[in-house]
């Protein structure tokens, strides 16, 4: 008899982390966020031995209709003492929160200190994952191919004649925030404070993403995507198509497998972003993403096994297998499909 679990998913944009803003949270981590936590709640809760707990900024209380336990998170002053607590009395704490300014990291933290247990990656795997030079010289360090990444306020002379261009992007950056393209290295340099981003080589390719699932016994890939990205200079996610043909999503599969490991031990949903090229010889890791993604939303309808369950059999320490439908499906950014969906 399975013993019953109560698991808090908290998504800090939506669960109170912006409380001490004087208006509710909108724009695209807002609706990103709802997302991803609407999908993952009513996926966990449709599990018999599960009970849902979830915190939710109380002046969307009338806007996100979530089908689990809701906690409203009122007060900024007792808003982090109060997710504590939610952590400290549950089986397992999902946290879903963006990297900058180390907002991930330290509520994975807060949950471990109030004596709770992540469903996911480890503070210090999360540190890694996210300074993106820091990734950047893990992956190499382990011969997984990534492009060059530098400090912006740093000497730039490797990047130089780069007949594509340059991406600059914030070091700890998330949800494409921030993102500009440029045609020469002295427009990348006027980004400011340049201190606070970092500097790639364009690359071309197609870019892609896979979802894991990790425990320190078992890795998971779940079947690639291509994403959609804008065609405007700022890369905005726009949503993204799966399946790929069967060998370009091999080669997703097995370099972002290959990805995660060269950061440490992965745990919980881990997303990389990746480039691939025509000739697969140029395939390259970008971002690991050490946290549940928005892809989540749109992969869940691809299949008819629950995804949520998958990820608690992986960190159980069983093995794990996800059967795919038989078609093509295309998502938006808050993983709206234009198939049917099984789990609407």
């Amino acid at each position: 008899m399975l013993t019953r679990q109560r698991i808090f998913v908290y998504e800090f944009i939506t669960g109170g982390g912006l409380l001490q803003e004087p208006t509710a949270p909108q724009g695209s981590l807002r609706a990103e966020g709802a997302a991803m936590l609407a999908a993952v709640t009513h996926d966990l809760g449709q599990l018999p031995h599960v009970e849902v707990v979830t915190r939710l900024d109380h002046r969307l209380a009338r806007d996100l209709l979530l089908d689990c336990q809701i906690e409203l998170a009122t007060s900024p002053t007792t808003e982090h003492e109060e997710f504590c607590a939610t952590a400290a009395s549950a089986d397992w704490t999902l946290v879903i929160a963006p990297e900058f300014d180390s907002i991930l990291h330290d509520r994975a933290s807060a949950v471990l200190a109030a004596g709770g247990k992540l469903l996911g990656a480890q503070p210090e795997y999360i540190q890694r994952a996210s300074d993106k030079i820091d990734t950047a010289q893990a992956l190499l360090a382990a011969g997984i191919p990534t492009p060059l990444t530098l400090p912006l306020n740093g000497d730039l002379a490797p990047l130089a004649n780069n007949h594509h261009g340059y991406v600059v992007k914030p070091r700890d950056g998330a949800g494409s925030l921030q993102v500009s393209i440029h045609r020469t290295l002295a427009t990348a340099r006027e980004c400011n404070p340049p201190q606070r981003y970092c500097i790639q080589p364009w690359v071309p390719g197609v870019p892609c993403s896979v979802l894991l699932l990790c425990s320190p016994t078992a890795l998971v890939s779940l079947k690639a995507t291509e994403q959609h990205l804008a065609s405007d200079g700022t890369l905005a996610y726009l949503g993204g198509t799966l399946p790929l043909a069967v060998e370009r999503d091999h080669r997703a599969r097995q370099l972002a497998e290959n990805g995660a490991r060269a950061l440490g031990q992965p745990g919980g949903f881990i997303g990389v972003d990746l480039l691939l090229s025509a000739d697969g010889k140029q395939d390259m890791v970008i971002e690991v993403n050490p946290r549940l993604t928005t892809s989540y939303a749109g992969r869940r309808c691809l299949t008819e096994d629950n995804l949520a369950q998958q990820l608690l059999t992986v960190m159980n320490g069983e093995a794990a297998t996800v059967a795919w439908l038989d078609h093509q499906l295309r998502f938006d950014a808050c993983g709206h499909t234009t198939q049917a969906c099984r789990h609407a």
